[in-house]
């Protein structure tokens, strides 16, 4: 019984480890937008102002283009991390 007690506390907390921040989450959606090169070169690869993340739409600003992008979750198979991925990008005009 002691044993099948330990065996499920453990699989309790290793569960609960699983969740991640928000700040881990929201630096994982930054990354996914950063690193996708569409994104870049719509920017014309220009310095970054500001990001904002709203649920899985993030903001990009620099000083002469704005961009919206959405993206996609992809939860863990079993334990880890929900990653995630560009879905669409808004192409609005620059300055």
């Amino acid at each position: 019984m002691k044993l099948a007690f330990a065996a499920i506390t453990v699989f309790l907390s290793v569960n609960a480890h699983a969740a991640l921040s928000g700040y881990y989450d929201s630096a994982k959606k930054i990354e996914a937008v950063m690193s996708n090169s569409t994104v870049a070169n719509s920017l014309r690869q220009a310095a970054i102002k500001k990001i904002e993340v709203n649920g899985l739409n993030v903001t990009i600003e620099t000083e002469s283009c704005t961009r919206a992008v959405t993206l996609i979750a992809i939860p863990p198979q079993g334990l880890g991390a929900t990653q995630y991925e560009v879905e669409s990008l808004t192409m609005n005009q620059c300055n």
